[in-house]
């Protein structure tokens, strides 16, 4: 047993296609860079949102998720893509600005009370968007069609 390998190499059984190729080892660097740089974003509103104002939002990622169905809805009636990406930060900010006066001003001085009404405002939020876009993953084949190469490998 010792000693033995198989004809690529490697241990026995084992054959050189069963191993991940170069193209797939990129392919999942530039996924993991992906979603590195979203929660990189994520955690820098957070920073942002706990810096200057001394509350811990609850509702952030709900935050998020309302950006991105405001990016699908915009490419599902029809906007162009620049419009879209234009626009949905002030679509998510005005619905923020209009959360801070209505909810979070009163709240200042108590972080407990904060806490609990931004986790409120997270399952509500999260309930009206099961409600109004039901429980099926959406996306936009529209708005990123194409696929651009990075280092030789074809990434969507």
């Amino acid at each position: 047993m010792g000693g033995q390998n198989g004809p690529d190499g490697g241990p026995p059984g084992r054959h050189a296609k069963d191993q991940p190729s170069v193209d797939t080892a990129i392919f999942q660097i530039l996924n993991s860079l992906t979603l590195i740089s979203i929660l990189f974003l994520v955690a820098i509103g957070l920073t942002i949102t706990f810096g200057l104002l001394g509350i811990i939002n609850l509702a952030h990622g709900e935050f998020f998720m309302l950006g991105a169905y405001t990016v699908v809805v915009g490419s599902e009636i029809g906007l162009p893509l620049p419009l879209i990406l234009v626009a949905t930060p002030f679509v998510v900010g005005a619905f923020g600005a209009a959360v801070e006066q209505a909810v979070i001003k009163h709240l200042y001085s108590r972080p407990l009370d904060t806490l609990l009404a931004t986790w409120g405002l997270s399952l509500v939020i999260r309930q009206v968007v099961l409600i109004v876009f039901g429980a099926r993953q959406r996306g936009s084949d529209a708005l990123f069609s194409g696929t651009i190469s990075i280092v030789g490998v074809d990434y969507p």
